[in-house]
């Protein structure tokens, strides 16, 4: 995804222990990033919230395997 200058993003979160991400920064002088740090034990999110998500994402990609 690129965002254009100025817009803010929701931060990419893994959603299961196999969430892989790829992040390529550009180079050169100058922020492009604002990073925002919280306190310990402030931000917490257990998979246990979100079994049906992952279930069904899990179908999605036994699915998808299904089809090749």
């Amino acid at each position: 995804m690129n965002y254009h200058k100025g817009v803010w993003h929701h931060p990419v979160l893994a959603l299961t222990d196999q969430d892989q991400f790829l992040i390529v920064d550009r180079a050169g002088d100058g922020n492009n990033c604002d990073e925002v740090f919280f306190s310990e034990g402030l931000v917490q999110l257990s998979l246990d919230d979100l079994p049906s998500f992952a279930d069904k994402m899990q179908q999605d990609k036994d699915e998808q395997q299904v089809s090749v």
